[in-house]
């Protein structure tokens, strides 16, 4: 994605992009997250959109949040229930 043409050193932004890529396979996530998020900072957009995809990787899955809360919700109904009767 931001690969730098083979005559050119690759920036220190490259480089900790791919040093992010690395935690990612080794799976650090909470690493990779320390690492990866002031990437969506650089001036590089190849940078920005890869350490965004590394990132959106490791998020909490929005479904499951829903469905914790509506478990907690449930679950807080039946006690409720219980208890008051």
């Amino acid at each position: 994605m931001s690969d730098p043409a083979p005559d050119r050193e690759p920036t220190p932004a490259q480089k900790e992009l791919a040093r992010a890529r690395a935690i990612f396979e080794a799976g650090d996530y909470v690493l990779l997250r320390e690492v990866a998020t002031p990437l969506t900072k650089s001036e590089d957009p190849a940078v920005q959109a890869g350490a965004r995809d590394l990132l959106s990787k490791v998020d909490v899955d929005p479904v499951a949040k829903w469905v914790g809360l509506a478990t907690a919700l449930v679950l807080l109904a039946i006690t409720y229930w219980y208890v008051i009767r």
